[in-house]
């Protein structure tokens, strides 16, 4: 089989997580993880001298100080970048132009409008570069089975999406950690670019993008920083549909759950590893046409009369993730293998991103996507008085 070869931008945690995963190097304190087939990891780069002493230690793999001199050492096909999320964008829009394939980190940046120039970029060169953001959790099966059976129309018409997503828990001692974390000029914001991002496109996934948000956002709620950490989203969507999101890091014992309501159905994801789908046997259409309230209140006496439940648990092993989207990766480089999460998918994380910070600080609500260039002003004008 051909192998793709990697160099990975930026050794820091993730990327030092990364170059275990890719060279097959074991972890300490965690279980073996199965290295990618297709990948081939050459390359590495950073600043850093402790980066440069870990790269030694990995077999066949060439360190290099400077980015861009690894991406122009002909060293490399493709790219992974785990650099800070406001660098994203210059280091994508170098290696497209230099020819390599990249697999960007989410968020996919910190503003839209640079998602949109890497994507500009892309379609310049010709289109044929294949440019990916690593969503992992869109690895996750039981969420991969949810969006088959919604879009094969089997629960009908969403109407309202309600995500309790509160097990993010951070103490103070996770910020002062590294003086970028938590930032505005480091980070772009708290919760929505750091923890959140996964879950924002998960929404998107099953959900389609909402047209309309509003969201409170709490700045260094119960913790000792400028960004927000604590945020209620309400969502509009084209169809009518409406959502609730619900996110911090200060609930120590945290809930991750999901209700999805549909007119013909109802599904409850617990910890996102447990699906509960309740399928009516009849829509909730019907139901309001023929029912009484007391009608309902005698069938639920007997729920097979009202529904169907199907419940299904995935088992998820930590790791196995990131070597699914490698070898996703690579096999859209490859044989053209349909990619899990394109760049296309990233911009439209970072636009509802930018739409909850931007409704956040004006305390109003934003159409999604939002007024770009208002966003931008803002996000400037909390860089500044952060200096």
């Amino acid at each position: 089989m051909k192998e793709i070869r990697l160099g990975i931008v930026g050794m820091g945690v993730q990327g030092s997580l990364y170059a275990n995963i890719l060279t097959g190097t074991p972890i300490p304190y965690m279980p073996p993880i199965k290295k990618p087939e297709g990948c081939l990891l050459t390359a590495v780069s950073s600043r850093s001298e402790q980066a440069k002493e870990f790269a030694s230690h990995l077999p066949n793999v060439t360190y290099f100080n400077d980015w861009k001199e690894m991406i122009d050492s002909g060293l490399c096909d493709a790219i992974v970048i785990t650099v800070p999320h406001f660098l994203h964008h210059d280091v994508t829009i170098y290696a497209l132009e230099a020819g390599l394939h990249v697999l960007c980190e989410k968020p996919a940046d910190v503003r839209a409008s640079d998602v949109e120039k890497m994507l500009s970029v892309q379609k310049a060169t010709g289109g044929n570069l294949t440019l990916a953001t690593l969503f992992n959790q869109r690895t996750n099966p039981l969420f991969r089975r949810l969006k088959t059976m919604i879009n094969a129309g089997e629960f009908g018409e969403m109407r309202r999406v309600n995500w309790i997503c509160n097990n993010w828990w951070r103490p103070d001692s996770y910020y002062q950690s590294n003086a970028w974390r938590a930032t505005w000029t480091g980070e772009g914001g708290g919760i929505t670019v750091n923890q959140i991002p996964h879950q924002l496109d998960l929404m998107n996934m099953l959900c389609g993008a909402p047209s309309r948000v509003y969201s409170i956002n709490r700045y260094g709620c119960h913790r000792d920083i400028a960004v927000e950490n604590d945020v209620t989203i309400s969502l509009e969507y084209p169809n009518g549909a409406t959502g609730v999101f619900v996110a911090c890091t200060h609930d120590p014992l945290g809930t991750d759950r999901l209700e999805l309501d549909f007119d013909k159905g109802k599904i409850v994801v617990d910890n996102s590893t447990h699906a509960t789908i309740y399928r009516f046997n009849q829509s909730e259409q019907e139901w309001n046409a023929s029912l009484s309230m007391r009608d309902l209140m005698m069938m639920r006496q007997n729920p097979d009369n009202l529904y169907s439940v199907e419940e299904f648990d995935v088992t998820l092993t930590y790791g196995s993730e990131y070597v699914d989207i490698f070898e996703n990766f690579v096999n859209n480089i490859i044989n053209g293998e349909p990619l899990f999460a394109t760049m296309e998918d990233g911009l439209r994380e970072v636009q509802l991103a930018n739409s909850i910070a931007l409704s956040g600080w004006t305390k109003c609500p934003v159409t999604n996507p939002c007024n770009q260039e208002e966003y931008n002003d803002y996000l400037e004008k909390m860089m500044e008085t952060e200096k």
